[in-house]
């Protein structure tokens, strides 16, 4: 017996002892039991209960050699195990009457059956029903007549039983304003049966210069190898919404061997909508359709016609609320649609922690989730991290002058970091307010601050800003990165830059974005509110979000103040007209080929805080481009 029948063997003699009484409450009958014949008399019962146990067991093997028929007996079971066997059924003898005739002995018997198609939001899913049938003693022993109904009330012949999830009314999926962002619409499956087209080249021909258009990856190539892949069985080439399907209908119904079938499928309100979010919550969808949906237990005869035997209804759903706010969702997309390269931003609401948008293109959606859990250098934007470290030190104020000759600092180590380019009209002098330092990234100044800090300064900073958090939210995968504490002056300087073992995800940077706009860690969250804390991955025990010490008010606006004049008078100048804006900008060395290296810029306006990346970028000033394309549609 396979393990997965031994299995349910098991629970299912656990459960023995209650199921009797289970089906006499849920049928109303009144419970017979026999006395067993001495083992070296087997008799009805016997014979019988063994036929039930076999049942129970799922082992259709078994139970039709209990029969008059195996063979077709075995067939018909395993036909019902196939359609129903969700959790497995448990029989038991309910009644039994043995009696003679001139044909010789017989049994007839009435069973009862609960069969277990899974759980559900409203509890297990149990099906309870009786059914009834006749055994006969022969020369080798006592044998069911074989009829199907034996197992399935009602059941004749030529018919089949069938199981069937009731779904309740899908639910939208809407955005803070109850604006639509995912909705079950009815997709059309474009497929090829390749045993009906006159051949696959041509076929393949007709259905790329169709297709092309819609999805720029089908080729007749791609074509050719998904046809090949389904190694002669009917393959899906692609899937269209309703306005890319009716333009090209009429022209799909005359290509031999193609055809298109309604696939109801969630998805986004546009096809312009996409973020890495969107998999979570179609995941979470599903399941709670799934989990809340009724059943249907049918009978299905050769005709296709359907009679039910039971049926429980499900639980209407309401439409799910989040976070996002499709406006700035939207501006995200179309700041970073057009950058060749991988690039992502993310939002929050500092005030609330929610998540109003996580964007990324197509670049960064070939390697995953990088808006959300792809870890990188920040390099000199995490300068912030460091201005701040050394403020809530009392090792440097706002108007303090410190040194910023051209070289670096005496001690360092080399650090692949490009500072920009300080603006034609200002040179540097050897000594400016901290201030101008920060927001020209004056890396000598910085490095000088970061060897006189203690070692676990930047770690500590960095987690009362949210970075090294783990968030832990419905509907929301996240990391926010990881800043080792530093061993050494050499190990210090590259963190003071954002360099090293440091890594961060644009959604930790978003958050600490948030964290510097309200100076307290908001938990992020997409679904709702109390659904478990943001958790510190870098400690032995987790740290819940509300635990971490509160940034410095006073501390924090001057760090602020630093900030708008990156935006004013700095690496961030070409964001000036935008009131109220503050942020930081900064370049990180990478691995890649030629002059190219990530850019990173974070900023917080008003109750709107941000995180833009830019992977390998050539161009110096790409995430700022990106800010501004992001900013300026939702200021108009």
């Amino acid at each position: 017996m396979p393990s997965s029948l031994s299995q349910r063997a098991s629970l299912t003699r656990k459960r023995r002892p209650t199921v009797a009484l289970v089906l006499a409450a849920l049928l109303g009958v009144t419970v017979v039991v026999a006395c067993e014949a001495p083992p070296e008399r087997p008799d009805a019962l016997v014979s019988i209960r063994a036929f039930t146990d076999a049942l129970s067991a799922g082992d259709a093997a078994l139970a039709s050699s209990y029969t008059d028929q195996p063979t077709r007996a075995r067939a018909d079971l395993e036909a019902v195990f196939t359609a129903l066997n969700q959790d497995g059924a448990e029989f038991v003898v309910q009644a039994m009457t043995v009696g003679t005739s001139a044909a010789g002995a017989s049994a007839t018997f009435t069973l009862g059956a609960v069969w277990h198609l899974g759980d559900s939001a409203y509890g297990a899913r149990e099906w309870a029903f009786s059914t009834s049938g006749k055994a006969v003693r022969t020369a080798t022993g006592w044998q069911i007549e074989w009829r199907p109904d034996v197992v399935i009330p009602g059941m004749q012949d030529g018919q089949q039983v069938r199981f069937r999830p009731q779904p309740p009314d899908p639910p939208e999926i809407r955005d803070r304003s109850g604006q639509t962002v995912m909705a079950q619409q009815t997709l059309k499956a474009v497929t090829v049966d390749p045993a009906r087209v006159r051949s696959t080249g041509s076929a393949a021909t007709d259905l790329a210069a169709l297709l092309g258009p819609v999805d720029d990856d089908i080729t007749r190539s791609s074509i050719l190898d998904a046809i090949s892949s389904g190694r002669g069985n009917p393959v899906v080439i692609v899937t269209l919404r309703e306005e890319e399907y009716e333009p090209l209908a009429s022209r799909l119904a005359a290509i031999q061997g193609v055809t298109v079938q309604d696939e109801p499928t969630l998805v986004t309100a546009t096809a312009a909508l996409n973020s890495p979010v969107f998999p979570v919550l179609r995941e979470s969808w599903e399941q709670r359709q799934e989990d809340s949906a009724g059943w249907t237990v049918e009978l299905v005869a050769e005709d296709g016609s359907a009679t039910m035997l039971a049926s429980e209804p499900g639980i209407p759903l309401h439409d799910v609320a989040t976070e996002l706010d499709l406006n700035v969702q939207l501006a995200a997309q179309n700041a970073i649609r057009n950058v060749s390269v991988p690039a992502a931003v993310v939002a929050l609401q500092p005030s609330s922690g929610a998540v109003l948008a996580v964007a990324q293109n197509a670049a960064a959606d070939a390697l995953g989730p990088v808006a959300l859990t792809g870890e990188f250098a920040p390099g000199s934007v995490f300068q912030a991290v460091t201005a701040l470290a050394a403020l809530d030190d009392g090792l440097v104020h706002l108007d303090d002058l410190v040194s910023c000759p051209d070289g670096a600092h005496a001690d360092a180590v080399p650090v692949p970091v490009e500072a920009p380019e300080p603006r034609e009209d200002e040179q540097r002098s050897e000594e400016v307010p901290f201030s101008g330092a920060f927001a020209n990234s004056c890396d000598a100044a910085i490095e000088d601050l970061a060897l006189r800090l203690p070692d676990d300064a930047l770690h500590n900073m960095a987690l009362r800003l949210g970075v090294g958090l783990r968030i832990d939210s419905p509907g929301l995968i996240a990391a926010t990165g990881s800043v080792p504490i530093t061993g050494s002056r050499a190990e210090r300087i590259e963190a003071a830059h954002g360099q090293g073992d440091l890594r961060v995800t644009p959604f930790g940077m978003a958050l600490a974005a948030a964290t510097i706009a309200r100076g307290t860690v908001p938990e992020p969250f997409l679904l709702g509110r109390g659904n478990g804390p943001a958790r510190d991955v870098a400690a032995p025990t987790t740290t819940a979000a509300e635990e971490v010490e509160a940034l410095d008010l006073g501390v924090t606006n001057d760090l602020k103040r630093m900030m708008r004049e990156a935006v004013t008078a700095g690496a961030a100048a070409k964001l000036a007209d935008l009131p109220g804006l503050i942020g930081a900008a900064g370049t990180a060395a990478t691995a890649g080929e030629g002059d190219v290296h990530d850019e990173w810029f974070i900023g917080i306006d008003g109750d709107l805080a941000f995180a833009v990346l830019v992977r390998q970028a050539a161009n110096a000033h790409e995430a700022v481009d990106s800010a501004e394309r992001f900013l300026r549609p939702l200021q108009e």
